[in-house]
């Protein structure tokens, strides 16, 4: 006894000075917050602050980053250039930094997780999920320390997206055009952000897919998906008042990302296969559009995605987030957050506007073209005398009508998109429903004619349906004329026909075959 006391005795100030052994914590939630396409933690201002604060104890907030500044944030002759960095290669970042966060926390693989993006970050976000659920890439199984964390994306229980062009940005289409505005961006980001881009063709035909084989996702999380609408700042206004506008049009976009674009939701016509895939996807559970900017505009109100002490209680970003996540953190209804969705000044009562995308398959043994003229394809209005829509095309307005082609300049990809707007009737707009909820009954619909009549293919025509709020994907493959402009070529027996010439408006392209590539080459000539 008198041993043991001894023993007592001499270890007690070891004891003492012990640190406590780290018991298992598991948050009731974690959050994660992604921004946008040259941005970072400011854009969203005190968000995680507010969160932590309002939302209680058990969350846990962290922002993730990538770099997305350009040319700024690493050196030109660096192999990590920015500039050469895309949606893939932040996705593949984004997942390693969740991944790590569990691990160094060490926090149970099935702790579960929201995350909140906006503009960009929700591209990131939505690849990242659709990659590690649906399609099971590489960099989503990979193991870490502890175990393989290929199970972490299917524990998210909320996935927010704020202003995300989920079906490309016209205006980002018009950087990346342009030669003068692509010395002062990424380019490989302006291209991803762009309609038509490789990255949101390849988002969209995997929700396409699951959306035909009816694929069951477990514990899918609760989209939301919020648009912003800034016909109100004195911007739109002015922008309304230079394009003379009518009075019962609006500018329905955020400066942007048009409101069409900013929702998940899509309705589709495949006509690649001999029986054509008609249908429209139903991912997101709520859809909010909001009067507000994409950022923060001079004189103007604040982005949309930031939250501040200031404005936490005015604006309704932060009530959408707390309405949706309380039920499962056990939150009561605080009428201090629920009285904003009574404030119509917030909510812009209709939408009018569409987006129809018709994607063209070219064949990928024949040479690229890439000066199609809008004027090549017909957009008519079925039954004109009974029609729900306002205009179809209006050429005049900014921003909010484009109508273009945006050619897939990357060798890998052989399409050509066309798109452009159109509005719809006030009588047969999207009333926005005071639940939010997707309202598919009550959305009225027109039936459009898209008749293609491009040079060197054959004549298309096919049947396609809009809504307003909505973006129609068309995708149709170009039948060419082969004997019009290609050379007869058998590459067994390595024959060409030494000289062909195809006529593209005012200029003569000469072809001729390489043997060594495989491919034709061709040379211009004026006429």
């Amino acid at each position: 006894m008198r041993r043991l006391l001894l023993i007592f005795l001499i270890l007690s100030p070891l004891l003492a000075n012990a640190e406590p052994v780290k018991t298992a914590y598991r948050p009731k939630l974690i959050i994660f917050i992604i921004h946008g396409f040259l941005g970072g933690p400011d854009s969203f201002c005190d968000m995680s602050e507010v969160l932590k604060e309002k939302l209680g104890y058990g969350v846990e907030v962290e922002y993730l980053t990538y770099p997305t500044k350009g040319l700024d944030a690493a050196g030109r002759d660096s192999s990590n250039h920015v500039d050469n960095v895309n949606v893939l290669g932040f996705t593949r970042k984004i997942f390693e930094d969740i991944a790590n966060y569990y691990d160094e926390n060490m926090y149970p693989a099935d702790t579960p997780y929201a995350i909140i993006t906006h503009s960009q970050g929700g591209l990131v976000a939505t690849r990242l999920f659709l990659d590690c659920h649906q399609k099971g890439v590489e960099y989503c199984t990979r193991n870490i320390k502890r175990k393989s964390l290929s199970e972490l994306p299917k524990n998210m229980t909320h996935y927010f997206s704020i202003m995300t062009p989920f079906w490309g940005s016209t205006t980002a289409t018009y950087l990346k055009d342009s030669a003068f505005y692509r010395k002062f961006f990424p380019n490989a980001q302006l291209h991803n952000l762009s309609v038509g881009s490789d990255i949101v063709t390849y988002n969209r035909s995997l929700l396409m897919e699951g959306h035909q084989h009816n694929y069951q996702i477990k514990q899918r999380p609760e989209v939301i998906n919020i648009a912003g609408n800034a016909s109100q700042t004195w911007l739109g206004s002015l922008i309304s008042w230079i394009s003379d506008k009518p009075q019962n049009q609006t500018l329905e976009t955020d400066f942007v990302v048009p409101i069409p674009s900013a929702r998940l939701d899509f309705m589709y016509y495949d006509y690649t296969k001999d029986s054509p895939k008609i249908g429209k996807t139903e991912y997101a559970d709520y859809f909010y559009s909001l009067n507000g900017n994409h950022i923060d505009v001079p004189m103007s109100d604040e982005g949309l995605a930031c939250v501040s002490w200031k404005n936490y209680l005015t604006t309704p970003t932060f009530p959408i987030i707390r309405k949706h996540l309380a039920p499962m953190l056990g939150l009561q209804e605080n009428p201090i957050f629920t009285n904003i969705f009574k404030d119509m000044s917030i909510f812009p009562p209709n939408i009018e506007s569409f987006i129809l995308e018709v994607q063209l398959e070219i064949p990928k043994d024949m040479p690229k073209i890439f000066n199609f003229d809008t004027e090549d394809i017909e957009v008519s209005i079925k039954n004109p005398m009974t029609t729900k829509l306002y205009k179809l095309h209006r050429k005049n307005d900014l921003m909010n009508s484009y109508l273009a082609f945006n050619t897939d300049e990357y060798e890998k990809n052989s399409y050509v998109t066309y798109y452009a707007t159109g509005t719809f009737l006030d009588e047969f707009s999207y009333v926005i429903n005071r639940s939010f909820k997707t309202d598919e009954e009550n959305t009225p619909t027109e039936d459009l004619e898209v008749k293609i009549n491009l040079p060197w293919f054959k004549s298309k025509t096919v049947d396609v349906k809009v809504s307003p709020s909505y973006t129609t994907y068309t995708k149709v493959k170009l039948d060419p004329k082969w004997n019009d402009f290609v050379p007869t070529v058998d590459i067994d027996k390595k024959t060409v026909q030494p000289l062909s010439i195809m006529h593209i408006k005012n200029q003569w392209r000469i072809l001729t075959y390489n043997p060594s590539t495989q491919n034709f080459d061709y040379s211009e000539s004026s006429e």
